[in-house]
């Protein structure tokens, strides 16, 4: 992990910091650079998202919504799961 963090403080994209009460504890703070980088990353998959789905029918984008709407209600459920588990 340190070497994607270091290869993204060379970018300029995240910069390192430490908790001033436990200096083990290192926090991650994403820079204007990182933000907008994110950012046209963002704008790209709703392009591609927008281009890929253009030749479906409403039914059909509805039904898509929907499964991503299951799909997210079990992973928060699993999630549940791990951290009653911790």
């Amino acid at each position: 992990m340190t070497k994607v963090v270091d290869a993204l403080i060379a970018e300029a994209l995240v910069t390192r910091g430490t908790d001033q009460d436990d200096r083990r504890i290192v926090t991650l703070h994403i820079t204007p650079k990182g933000k907008e980088l994110v950012d046209e990353h963002i704008k790209d998959i709703r392009a591609q998202i927008l281009e890929t789905t253009s030749s479906l029918s409403d039914d059909e984008i509805q039904a898509l919504l929907d499964s991503f709407e299951t799909i997210k209600r079990i992973f928060d459920k699993l999630d549940d799961q791990v951290e009653e588990q911790s």
